[in-house]
């Protein structure tokens, strides 16, 4: 098994790590750019990556001095490839690219779903854990509410403001 991307690379991904890869999803890409630098990503050609491929190698062609990883990533891109992921590994690459490839199919496919979730959440008053307030009733949500009592309701309406007729218009 071999990647759809045609790169002459220092290295080749490990056949077992490149085929569990595409079981995620089957146009993945595993890529060696050198340092211990792999970068993962999804094969669609298309136009528009394969202009934006050709006009990053056209700028590169005429400099010299770029390390393999700055003329290998033009090329993948021309070619159709879209990175998600940069991993740096020492040693030979191992599940956990595996592990983080089906976390990110996993959020994208479902992405829609947890964002009405919270927006669902968020209209019956569940905040976030990470505010403190949990849900309405909790005890942090109590302690949030006496804070306000205590500390903004009375500046916010300690006196009747008055202004002059035409103040808030000028």
């Amino acid at each position: 098994m071999s990647n759809r991307c045609d790169l002459t690379a220092p290295r080749d991904p490990p056949e077992d790590l490149l085929r569990e890869l595409r079981l995620v999803d089957p146009l993945i890409d595993l890529h060696y750019l050198g340092e211990g630098v792999w970068i993962v990503g999804r094969v669609v050609p298309n136009a528009e990556r394969a202009a934006i491929g050709g006009k990053m190698k056209r700028r590169r062609e005429h400099i010299e001095g770029f390390s393999f990883s700055h003329l290998a990533v033009p090329e993948l891109t021309y070619q159709g490839f879209g990175a998600f992921a940069l991993h740096t590994i020492q040693g030979e690459p191992d599940s956990r690219i595996v592990t983080d490839a089906r976390e990110r199919d996993w959020r994208y496919r479902n992405r829609a779903r947890l964002e009405f979730e919270e927006r669902l959440d968020r209209s019956e008053g569940v905040v976030d854990a990470a505010d403190g307030i949990n849900d309405i009733g909790s005890d942090a949500w109590w302690d949030e509410v006496g804070y306000r009592e205590r500390h903004i309701q009375p500046e916010l309406f300690r006196a009747r403001k008055h202004f002059p007729q035409g103040a808030l218009h000028s």
